[in-house]
């Protein structure tokens, strides 16, 4: 079975369900596609991946806004960098929760069981 004929069928699978096109596709999957990264839906991946892969993204956002606020204030660099890791982890495990729950509540079938 492809990628491809798998990812039809899980947008399907998550459009029947109710899913929102933007909560199933995001603009950072499209990118991901787009650059010839398969990538599986994030309702689809284990709860460890999504927060491995939320981590990542977590933490560049939060390093981006710490950059921009500074890093010269009274508390130091290390107490923000500290922040930012566990900001980042933080955030990380809730949204890996939220789609983990949210495909239990969904019945999904496994992406390894999709047609």
């Amino acid at each position: 079975m492809s990628y491809q004929s798998k990812l039809e069928a899980a947008h399907q699978e998550l459009k029947d369900k109710g899913v929102w096109k933007f909560t199933y596709d995001p603009p950072i999957l499209r990118i991901c596609r787009g650059l010839g990264i398969k990538v599986i839906p994030f309702h689809y991946q284990g709860f460890v991946k999504n927060t491995i892969i939320y981590f990542f993204i977590m933490l560049a956002i939060v390093t981006c806004f710490g950059i921009s606020a500074g890093f010269n204030v009274s508390w130091g660099t290390s107490f923000f960098i500290r922040m930012m890791i566990i900001e980042g982890a933080a955030g990380a495990i809730f949204m890996a929760s939220f789609y983990y729950i949210r495909k239990k509540q969904l019945s999904l079938t496994d992406w390894d069981d999709l047609p």
